[in-house]
């Protein structure tokens, strides 16, 4: 399954398109042609659910590299740095999950 095709990838697919079936078609729209058209309670609602979908792919994406990888993509490298930032961003996605 680390071939980047995750059902939660497939869910943050759909929303996206979801969002592009519902962005209104002329080329000047507003946030509030956005929340009628999507019918959303407040204008910045598409600003909230695109923060989400961008959480999930970012995420998602972190842990599978993270398990493709572990903490360091190469095996000959003993670099501290790379490997705290990996760490770092494995643990950072996680929380982020949980947090949602």
């Amino acid at each position: 399954m680390l071939n980047g095709e995750t059902n939660k990838l497939k869910i943050a697919q759909l929303l996206l398109f979801c969002l592009q079936l519902g962005t209104p078609k002329k080329a000047n729209y507003t946030l509030e042609d956005l929340q009628k058209n999507l019918k959303f309670q407040f204008p910045n609602d598409y600003k909230k659910l695109r923060s989400c979908i961008d959480l999930l792919e970012d995420t998602e994406e972190a842990l599978l590299s993270f398990f493709e990888f572990q903490l360091c993509a190469n095996r000959d490298m003993d670099n501290f740095r790379e490997r705290y930032i990996r760490l770092y961003g494995v643990l950072n996605a996680i929380y982020l999950r949980r947090r949602w």
